[in-house]
């Protein structure tokens, strides 16, 4: 696959990076203006990732390891706590206990920090931090698909930002589910397959990333559903 495939992502990030400061314009509810930073901050860290890569790595002032897995495992942990407490505010009162919502980002926190000091370690791919903070996003987005399912009066939520938010999630987290859990495998015992679920990863994200930008394209959400 070409190489620019590999940053195909980037049109859509960068696209909502700026669509999405509609979301303080418009006096969007908190929850989304955080999104929005949130979009921004995501876009800053592929840049300065593969800035390291290419030549921050080496200077005439310095000079490091060109692996910039450790960018990625230091933001895992702030990443996904976010997505939890985005979507702990962002559910309807009721749907997440809070002490639900503490309990599954404490046991986030030990297995994440525990990781990078004992385990994986921050210059490898940190793939059980991902795969809990993976499952971790499943379980709020498939809450939201049952509290709308659950609604007395149905809404049109193909109009909701929160429902192109949570497509884009749970369909990417869901399908690179079996990637994180393989590769370390996969690395060493079979590469073809492994190239050939890296680019299925890519497809995701792509698609991820896109269905962000759709919800910021969409109208305004109801106030009374977020902080």
């Amino acid at each position: 696959m070409p190489r620019f495939v590999h940053f195909l992502y980037f049109i859509p990030l960068a696209l909502t990076a700026v669509i999405s400061l509609k979301a303080f314009r418009q006096s969007w509810p908190r929850a989304f203006q955080l999104f929005s930073i949130f979009i921004i901050g995501s876009l800053l860290l592929e840049i300065f990732s593969i800035s390291w890569k290419l030549w921050i790595y080496k200077t005439p002032w310095w000079e490091y390891s060109q692996n910039n897995l450790w960018i990625y495992n230091l933001s895992y942990t702030p990443c996904y706590l976010f997505y939890f407490l985005f979507y702990y505010r962002a559910l309807d009162a009721g749907i997440i206990k809070r002490s639900t919502f503490f309990a599954i980002s404490s046991s986030f926190i030990v297995v994440s920090i525990s990781n990078l000091i004992f385990f994986q370690g921050l210059f490898k791919l940190d793939t059980y931090t991902i795969i809990t903070g993976n499952l971790g996003i499943l379980f709020f987005s498939l809450h939201y698909f049952k509290q709308e399912l659950q609604k007395k009066v149905p809404v049109k939520v193909i109009k909701e930002p929160l429902f192109w938010i949570s497509l884009g999630a749970f369909i990417f987290h869901t399908g690179s589910l079996p990637y994180f859990v393989c590769i370390n495998h996969l690395s060493n015992n079979n590469m073809t397959l492994a190239v050939a679920l890296f680019n299925i990863l890519l497809v995701l994200n792509f698609f991820l990333q896109t269905s962000y930008l759709i919800a910021f394209l969409c109208r305004t959400p109801y106030q009374k559903k977020f902080i």
